[in-house]
């Protein structure tokens, strides 16, 4: 496990021979806007940085805050908005970065993206049925997987671009890995479960993401793609919806509040250590705990092309 002195050593002395492009999808609050700050300061700011969110106000803030080059050099600072709980919304929103690329880096042809970090989400164990957005998908399950793996799959064209003119060509998935759960063999997203409970879809995503980022590293050699858990994180967002409001379980709420002053981990430590496990991916699949340290894969019993089939069927714009 890498110190707090050992990660920002190695993020610190990591060396660009060129300005990166960094698209983060959910970089307007939490460990992804701490995120996108460490990495604006390790470059000295030279680094093209697309934050696609909800929050426009907060996103064109933070992106106007960040380090800049000191050589007066012009970088993209951009905010897309996307509401990524519908397939469509991502499809427009890759459009976008494409023709941003197009349009402000002229010379990058074809157009680049070295980082993908994506950390929007939204966990509720609510024990009502699920709620599917429009396109008939499990709305939870969207914010917490199939988002994850459309916004990679459209940015593929980019990161090969990447990879190919000898560039990092990096994803990383904020999430849980290391989350083990029995997954049915068959009915991936429960959909046959159409009235099962919400809470289903919070502990199936984590392995969904595992076997999401497994499967692009092996069809996509020279890519690293990494799937990293975050712990207990003293985010804003955590704290104002911390406390169980189902009865039988705010028993737990004094020692939910214990651990959110003695054991979280404040935001700006938290984007070391991924700003670490962002970089420190060469190639293939890593699945990595809240310090940036790999726990190896995990074998997790369900059939991998089955999967794979589900998701590109399931992520298909309607």
């Amino acid at each position: 496990m890498p110190s707090l002195s050992s990660a920002r050593s190695y993020t610190t002395s990591y060396q660009f021979s060129y300005v990166p492009v960094a698209v983060f999808v959910g970089g307007t609050q939490g460990i992804g806007h701490r995120t996108v700050e460490a990495l604006a300061r390790t470059t000295n700011g030279k680094v093209h940085i697309i934050l696609i969110s909800r929050s426009e106000a907060n996103g064109k803030r933070i992106l106007e805050s960040l380090v800049k080059p000191l050589n007066g050099e012009e970088v993209i600072r951009e905010f897309i908005y996307c509401d990524v709980a519908l397939m469509k919304n991502v499809v427009g929103a890759v459009e976008k970065i494409k023709r941003l690329l197009q349009d402000r880096l002229p010379d990058i042809d074809p157009p680049r993206v070295n980082f993908l970090f994506m950390s929007a989400g939204y966990a509720s164990i609510r024990l009502k049925p699920r709620i599917d957005t429009e396109e008939g998908i499990d709305r939870q399950l969207v914010l917490r997987y199939y988002h994850r793996f459309k916004f990679t799959h459209e940015l593929l064209p980019l990161l090969r671009a990447a990879r190919d003119a000898g560039e990092d060509a990096k994803v990383l998935s904020v999430l849980g890995a290391g989350a083990k759960w029995w997954l049915p063999k068959e009915d991936f997203g429960y959909k046959k479960l159409e009235h099962g409970p919400a809470w289903r879809s919070v502990i199936i995503s984590p392995p969904y993401n595992d076997l999401a980022f497994e499967g692009f590293a092996k069809r996509e050699p020279g890519i690293a793609f990494t799937h990293m858990s975050p712990g207990f994180v003293r985010t804003d967002a955590f704290e104002k919806d911390m406390t169980f409001s189902y009865w039988p379980l705010t028993v737990f709420n004094p020692l939910l509040r214990l651990l959110w002053t003695y054991a979280a981990m404040p935001e700006e430590k938290s984007a070391e250590f991924f700003l670490y496990g962002l970089l420190a991916g060469k190639e293939g699949f890593f699945r990595r705990n809240n310090y940036g340290t790999d726990i190896g894969k995990y074998d997790h019993g369900v059939d991998k092309e089955k999967f794979w089939e589900h998701s590109m069927e399931e992520t298909r714009s309607v």
